[in-house]
């Protein structure tokens, strides 16, 4: 995976430091669970909001020195607008939870996947990384999909059907916050696949599906789509090997 993004030292430095705020903040509102009750003092508020703001205060120096910022962030990643790749059209997206090399691969194959399978519904994914030890930030590099209204022309619907049909081993969370539409019509899965364990990749399947042009007459695939995806399986099937019989990562 070519992608070195997620390299540049300003990125590092900023996401530990929005890591560091987000525990803070975590601190906070436990303190605030514990001490600000229906008969808290002045003092018990005042330091709850002093927690509060020393969080934001560690986040907004973090952003002054590094030139980084956040974007967004929830429950799994924090969204991180870097100029570097904004430039280029892509998102950095940290992970708070150390992501482990394998699943890192799973993300990047998997998506990969979807990507050409769907290519109105799946941003690129242009890189992810894990770490063994636990030890330098983890998370992804993706194209960004900038959220524009009107008609929607590529459901993602459709693709619920199609992967039924296929039976592939991912699904998607059906929250609504994790779908826009794009300049393209298309309605886009933002968040990041999670992994079926009951099921597995079946190569013979989705190539027989890309080479059934009925199946899907708005898109064409060519043959080095259906080459991409054979060797995206392969490196799954290979990671699941690895991985089997492992706890679930």
């Amino acid at each position: 995976m070519p992608e070195i993004i997620y390299a540049d030292s300003n990125v590092a430095t900023f996401a530990r430091e929005a890591q560091r705020a987000r525990e803070m903040r975590n601190d906070a509102d436990s303190y605030r669970r514990s001490t600000v009750t229906p008969d808290h003092t002045l003092g018990d508020v005042t330091t709850w909001i002093q927690m509060l703001e020393a969080a934001d205060s560690v986040e907004e120096s973090a952003a002054t020195n590094t030139g980084q910022k956040k974007l967004a962030q929830g429950a799994e990643n924090l969204v991180i607008d870097s100029p570097q790749a904004r430039r280029r059209g892509r998102l950095i997206a940290i992970t708070w939870e150390t992501l482990s090399p394998e699943r890192a691969r799973e993300i990047f194959y998997s998506h990969r996947v979807m990507n050409i399978l769907f290519p109105h519904n799946f941003p690129i994914f242009y890189a992810a990384w894990g770490s063994s030890d636990g030890r330098r930030i983890t998370g992804t590099v993706r194209e960004e999909i900038v959220k524009t209204e009107g008609e929607i022309v590529y459901p993602i619907d459709d693709v619920w059907d199609v992967m039924h049909a296929l039976q592939l081993p991912v699904g998607m969370d059906p929250s609504g916050v994790n779908y826009h539409r794009g300049a393209d019509g298309g309605e886009y899965f933002l968040d990041t696949l999670f992994r079926i364990r009951s099921r597995s990749w079946d190569m013979g399947r989705v190539l027989d599906y890309m080479n059934d042009q009925a199946a899907h007459p708005d898109i064409i695939y060519s043959d080095d789509d259906k080459r991409q995806v054979a060797h995206a399986i392969e490196r799954l099937l290979v990671n699941e090997q690895k991985r089997s019989g492992a706890e679930d990562f």
